[in-house]
């Protein structure tokens, strides 16, 4: 019994030496990575108003995250090696060296979450392109996958010019204020547009009373007789009309249809349009939030229209900006049946339910 007393006291003897030189070795890896993720962490908030980082420090962040891990093995191999090999009772040895592991895969799929959250981190822009101007353009959210305009910022950033109207839209003379201006310009050209269309459409839906008119409505009348003139001579014309008003008609019909099966409570059915003129209808207004339905483009295999359900919490100063909004689902309406599915989705990359696969060909 002494003697293997005396055997495991000459034996730890030994293994001082090397075990104080990989306690410093961890020491100094352990201070590099703290020094590591300090300078990112000050990078990382420092960084200007709506800006976003360089890809490049998203390689650097996702490198500083499997270093701990790699340090987090190292510690408990160590604790393994030097610490609880010391130990005599076998059962606590056992016991101990089944808690390192599980303490190490703790740590592990900890720094893991850490990294999926900085993943999907709006501010860490890894979905940069650069244009032949020298801008760059990135595209976040769900909202008609819109990009953003940016300009160097340095070695570290990427700096917040203007939202995007399409890939081509690279001018980085033009401010934010001149682009929601031209925005809302265009808008309001769409929606008397498409008011005049609708009340085209009503009018020539009524055959009487038009020999009664009073004498304002006269330019009415004569603007008809103009486009009834026009829609005979020019077939393109008349075929481009029916089908402008035929598309009115469904999506306004597939909005109707997602209100009375989803929200058949709700007490707001408001329409408005965004800066793009693209209509939307106010489902629920509060000094909070709003949540809205919005027709956002044709199925893949265009027998559906899709609806974006989505919310957005109002400014301080009660305006609110749908380029903010968070989807909360997204519906298919069938035009030839008039059938609405809910997909389910919360973002335009996930697969969605059966039934709307199925129905949308996506």
């Amino acid at each position: 019994m002494s003697k293997d007393i005396s055997k495991t006291m000459s034996d730890k003897k030994g293994k001082e030496p090397r075990k104080n030189r990989w306690e410093k070795l961890l020491l100094i890896l352990c201070l590099s990575a703290a020094a590591g993720t300090v300078f990112f962490g000050a990078v990382f908030f420092r960084r200007p108003d709506q800006g976003i980082l360089r890809p490049w420090l998203f390689v650097y962040f996702t490198g500083m995250v499997l270093f701990w891990q790699l340090l987090v093995i190292f510690r408990v191999c160590l604790w393994n090696a030097y610490g609880i090999a010391g130990i005599l009772k076998r059962g606590k040895r056992i016991l101990l060296r089944v808690l390192s592991v599980l303490f190490c895969i703790f740590l592990i799929l900890a720094l893991m979450i850490f990294w999926g959250i900085g993943w999907l981190s709006k501010p860490l822009g890894t979905e940069i392109k650069k244009n032949a101007n020298g801008t760059y353009s990135g595209g976040f959210g769900f909202y008609l996958e819109r990009d953003s305009l940016y300009e160097d910022g340095g070695p570290f950033y990427l700096r917040y010019l203007r939202p995007m109207s399409g890939p081509e839209d690279t001018d980085a003379s033009i401010t934010e204020k001149e682009w929601r201006d031209a925005r809302a310009a265009e808008a309001k050209k769409r929606q008397d547009e498409q008011k005049k269309t609708e009340r085209k459409s009503s009018e020539t839906e009524t055959t009487t009373g038009t020999a009664d008119r009073p004498a304002q409505e006269k330019p009415d009348a004569s603007c008809r007789e103009r486009d009834a003139k026009q829609e005979k001579s020019d077939p393109s014309y008349r075929d481009s009309h029916a089908e402008q008003e035929k598309r009115m008609r469904q999506t306004e019909a597939g909005y109707r249809a997602v209100r009375k099966k989803w929200y058949p409570k709700s007490k707001t059915f408001e329409k408005n349009y965004d800066a793009k003129g693209n209509s939307y209808y106010v489902l629920k207004s509060s000094e909070q939030e709003i949540r809205y339905l919005m027709y956002a483009r044709d199925s893949s295999n265009n027998r559906c229209g899709l609806y974006v359900y989505g919310q957005v919490r109002r400014n301080a100063d009660g305006s609110y900006s749908l380029t903010d909004a968070a989807l909360k689902d997204i519906y298919a309406y069938e035009y030839r049946t008039g059938k609405a599915v809910s997909s389910g989705k919360t973002a335009w990359s996930d697969p969605g339910s059966a039934e709307y696969r199925k129905l949308t060909g996506e």
